[in-house]
Order: C-alpha cells, then sequence, then structure tokens
C-alpha cells in the first residue's frame, strides 16, 4: 500500500505512484493525527482557518472564520461576519413566514370559492323553488286550501300517532315531510303539517298528501295535494 508523506492524502484506492498523493485545498485539512494521513481531507471547523497545501488547522483569534479558509483580521470583521450570519438566518425565518402565509392564503381562497359554488347551487335552486310561495310564509285567504275538505274527508294516514309515525319511518315503511304551520298556526289547536309519499289519497304531482295535526283531540285532518300547497321542496328540485 502507498503512503503519503506527510500532508498529503490520496483517494486512489490501490495507488502505487506518489502522484496519487495530493495536499488538501483551502478550507480543507488532512487529520494528521490519523495514522499514516493518507485522508480524507475534513471540512475546516468553525473558529479556525484551514490554508491547504498540507498545513494543519489553526485556531482563529477572533473565534470565527471567513469560509474556514482564512481568519478575519480583527474583531470588527468578525463581528461583521456573525451579523451577516444573523441576517441570513432572520430572512430564512422570514421566508418560512411566507410560505405559511401563502398558504393560508390558497386555503381561505379554495374556501371562498368553494362558498361561492355553494351559494350559487342555492341560488339555482332559488331559481326552481320559492319558498315564499308556500302558504306558510305568507298566507293569502283567497289561495290557501282549507283542512278539511269534503273531497278529502275519507283520507287518513297509514299511522295514527307520531309515536307511530316515527316507528314506520324507522322501519322503512312509510316515508313523510313534516313542519310547522307558521302564520297559519292555531295555537293548541292546528300548529303542525305532515306529508306522507304514496298516500292513498296522492294523485299525481309529486305524489305527497298532506294533513295538518289538530291537538285537541290528537288526529291527522286532511288537508291537500303538496303540489297545491307547495310546503317543501320537490324530490326532484333538493
Amino acid at each position: 500500500m502507498l503512503e503519503c508523506e506527510a500532508g498529503k492524502f490520496s483517494d486512489v484506492v490501490g495507488a502505487a505512484t506518489i502522484d496519487a498523493c495530493l495536499y488538501c485545498g483551502a478550507g480543507r485539512y488532512l487529520d494528521l493525527d490519523i495514522e499514516g494521513a493518507t485522508g480524507p481531507c475534513f471540512p475546516c471547523p468553525v473558529g479556525f482557518f484551514c490554508a491547504g497545501g498540507g498545513q494543519a488547522n489553526v485556531k482563529c483569534p477572533t473565534a470565527l472564520s471567513m469560509g474556514w479558509s482564512y481568519c478575519p483580521e480583527d474583531v470588527q470583521a468578525a463581528q461583521q461576519v456573525q451579523a451577516a450570519q444573523q441576517l441570513q438566518a432572520q430572512a430564512a425565518q422570514q421566508l418560512q413566514a411566507l410560505k405559511q402565509i401563502s398558504k393560508g392564503l390558497s386555503k381561505l381562497a379554495s374556501n371562498n370559492t368553494q362558498t361561492q359554488k355553494c351559494a350559487h347551487m342555492s341560488n339555482d335552486r332559488d331559481h326552481f323553488w320559492d319558498h315564499t310561495s308556500s302558504p306558510t310564509w305568507v298566507p293569502s285567504a283567497n289561495d290557501v286550501p282549507k283542512w278539511n275538505q269534503t273531497q278529502h274527508k275519507r283520507c287518513q294516514p297509514v299511522f295514527a300517532s307520531w309515536q307511530e309515525m316515527q316507528h314506520q319511518v324507522k322501519a322503512g315503511s312509510v316515508k313523510v315531510k313534516t313542519g310547522g304551520l307558521g302564520r297559519l298556526l292555531i295555537p293548541y289547536e292546528y300548529e303542525s303539517w305532515i306529508c306522507v309519499h304514496d298516500d292513498a289519497c296522492s294523485l299525481g304531482g309529486d305524489w305527497y298528501f298532506c294533513y295538518v295535526f289538530k291537538e285537541s283531540i290528537e288526529k291527522f285532518v286532511p288537508w291537500d295535494q303538496h303540489y297545491n300547497l307547495k310546503l317543501f321542496k320537490p324530490r326532484q328540485m333538493v
């Protein structure tokens, strides 16, 4: 095995000539404490300078070094180097903060876009169904169908109570829509409505027939076809 002279190293495996022995360049040094001193060249540590050319690392008197190839000439120069390093660290922190802000703005823009889409969808739905057309919103005595009309007096839902209705809904045997009577409400007498899908009295349209619940006798009273009442959004518009 080729042995290089002190201060040189060889990174050639199995080198046979001294031409393979080289000096470490500036900013690096050869650790002469390693037996044989054949390499590798180590980066100059902080607080030292390494001139290269086979010289060992030398400690700088100011505890800082410029690129590790030479020492600052005085303390002021060392302080300038330290200040520059601090500025670089601060710039890196600011860059990271800007990246986080950019991510936050991108997420906010995405949320705003989604909100606009939802609002647009809502506007589209409202274009097809106006909730103010419901008689529970702004009833007109001339337009609201009366409940318990003669032609519907034999209509009755497949359940006789709210509890029975809930059991049938959970079982999947019936589908209903229900709500309050709003401005049509008569306290303690008529307060809520319920529409039953595929009710025996539903005759086309969206296939819902609606009832009002009479509190005093706890009974569902026939009202009318939902397509005449417009209490909720029809199935195809939901």
